[in-house]
């Protein structure tokens, strides 16, 4: 069973009673996970896990030090302590080092569905037959993984903070091959929520992609449209934007540095008609209401028709620039066009699709 939220805090509070640093801070990962892998149209491995670990940081002034442990009796927690509080002395102090957060107010989150924490073993190997069953039909060979998780995160210190949530993921992804390597075809999707996963239409469309490709036929160098399918398009914005941090720009470092000096912030960066925002409570993508650190997960655009209109800001940084620091994007949404893959792919005369 995944911690509730009363288990969490009893821990968190055991910890800070025993500990001697100035400040303290733990952080509790607790998860169970269940999968299938498939290969060469035959089920591979499949298997469960189900643990639970403790991050222990403790500091003296901007002198830090972190140990993890799975053990839970006051004599591991002390042990543990101890030794996070010797590296701590041990180590060299941390001119960026930020004062421990205090309680903060956290938004209710529904990252986790219950039809999802209850998937069972049945459901998997069904998911993965359906895939395999529909393969051989099409004399397609295909590999896959599908994998079902509910989890907790619980992040706490000395000063009073204490944040927990819980959500869950459902991930499959396939990978279809024509027995001669001549052509192939790849889906994936997860989701919080398992009702929205269908394997069946995943499967469909990476083995239809590879059975269309056929009697592949070369084309000459040249210039071509490209139609990117919203997973390339889903790579790029989020390797874009997990990385757009303040700093890095400020500092000349990443693409959002202006040249001469500062940010890009107010610069058109994309399409007019591109809107890039952040949405922990959004129907298809909830996620938990805290970062890593535990600030709150907010709502934040981070483009609008085009124009940058935000960059991340940690604590350190905000500080140092006047700003008020940003929870890392927990999720990225991107709005924009209503036309279908289908319909780029009509609407283009000469092109290629990735």
């Amino acid at each position: 069973m995944i911690w509730t939220r009363e288990q969490a805090k009893a821990l968190v509070d055991r910890t800070l009673a025993l500990s001697k640093a100035e400040h303290t801070t733990v952080a509790i990962d607790g998860s169970e996970r269940a999968s299938v892998r498939f290969a060469r149209n035959s089920v591979s491995t499949a298997g469960a896990t189900a643990d639970v670990g403790l991050a222990i940081t403790a500091r003296f002034g901007k002198r830090s030090g972190t140990v993890t442990t799975a053990r839970f009796d006051d004599a591991s927690l002390q042990t543990a302590l101890r030794n996070a509080e010797e590296i701590a002395k041990a180590s060299p102090e941390n001119p960026e080092a930020m004062p421990l957060l205090g309680p903060q107010q956290y938004a209710s989150s529904s990252a986790y569905f219950d039809d999802t924490a209850s998937a069972t073993p049945d459901w998997r190997a069904s998911s993965v037959a359906t895939a395999i069953d529909l393969a051989k039909k099409k004399d397609v060979v295909t590999a896959g993984f599908v994998e079902t998780q509910a989890a907790i995160r619980t992040v706490a210190n000395s000063a009073g903070l204490f944040a927990y949530d819980k959500y869950t993921a459902a991930a499959y992804n396939l990978t279809a091959r024509l027995p001669d390597g001549s052509g192939s075809g790849w889906a994936s999707r997860a989701y919080n929520q398992l009702s929205l996963l269908r394997p069946d239409v995943l499967a469909e469309t990476a083995i239809s992609k590879a059975a269309t490709a056929r009697n592949p036929t070369g084309i000459e160098p040249g210039v071509y449209t490209v139609v990117l399918e919203p997973a390339a398009v889903a790579d790029m914005v989020a390797y874009m934007f997990f990385s757009a941090a303040a700093r890095q720009a400020d500092e000349g470092r990443s693409a959002f540095a202006r040249r001469g000096g500062g940010n890009r912030i107010g610069d058109t960066i994309v399409g007019e008609n591109v809107r890039i925002h952040t949405d922990p409570s959004h129907p298809l993508a909830p996620t938990m209401s805290f970062d890593g650190e535990g600030l709150p997960t907010e709502k934040r655009v981070w483009v609008e028709k085009g124009v940058l209109q935000n960059l991340m800001y940690t604590r350190f940084w905000a500080e140092k620039m006047g700003k008020a620091p940003t929870a890392s994007p927990s999720n990225l949404i991107m709005d924009g066009g209503t036309e279908t893959v289908s319909d780029l792919i009509a609407g283009t005369r000469r092109g290629l699709l990735v």
